[in-house]
């Protein structure tokens, strides 16, 4: 790290250490994407280097950078997709925000055409969805009131039911938040194939 520039990190917690940082270039530019513990904590890259400009994954920090840049890449490949044909992907947002994103990053995509939006503010199959997450997932001790709140408002599962009823032949999720939260959802939704061994979830209930 002796004079380096830049830092570009998508590992894990405390990676990157206070020396490490300290003895990097003038005015380093450090992107400490691990979520939700970021490889150095921007309170503590501050006091170390005040000169740094700290970018993370987190919304809670200013410079939120993860969105700008994983954003275009995965509209641009759907864009392809949706060209050759090849699928027809299904985008989970409100139809606003999905259209200042593509409006924002220079896209010619068109919903009514290149992609179909499941808003989980006001979608038709929004009471079909909640049904089958609580049958799903009720002895597990979520209740209707619990199972509507969620599809409403957590884009795995949204998106992990539209696998479960066929609507969608894959998901990309994990953006934001635990590994293990989305793997939990997928795996009560989606479940797992007979020759797959699974490890315990050492996160189970948290």
């Amino acid at each position: 790290m002796d004079g380096a520039d830049d830092f570009l990190g998508l590992s894990g917690p405390g990676v990157l250490k206070p020396k490490m940082l300290k003895a990097m270039g003038e005015t380093p530019l450090v992107l400490a994407l691990a979520n939700p513990t970021p490889e150095i904590m921007p309170e503590e890259a501050k006091s170390v280097r005040p000169d740094a400009i700290i970018c993370t994954g987190r919304s809670d920090y200013p410079n939120q950078v993860n969105n700008v840049l994983c954003f275009p890449s995965s509209f641009a490949a759907r864009w392809m997709l949706g060209r050759q044909r090849s699928t027809s992907p299904i985008l989970i947002g409100r139809p606003a925000v999905i259209e200042q994103r593509v409006a924002r990053f220079g896209l010619t995509l068109d919903p009514s055409r290149d992609f179909e939006i499941i808003n989980p503010e006001d979608d038709p199959r929004y009471r079909d969805y909640v049904a089958l997450f609580h049958s799903l997932v009720g002895r597990s001790g979520v209740t209707p009131e619990t199972a509507r709140s969620v599809v409403r408002t957590n884009t795995t599962v949204i998106g992990a039911l539209a696998v479960k009823r066929r609507e969608a032949d894959g998901l990309i999720c994990g953006l934001q938040g635990r590994y293990t939260k989305h793997l939990r959802h997928i795996r009560s939704i989606i479940g797992s194939s007979e020759d797959v061994v699974e490890e315990p979830d050492a996160n189970e209930g948290c």
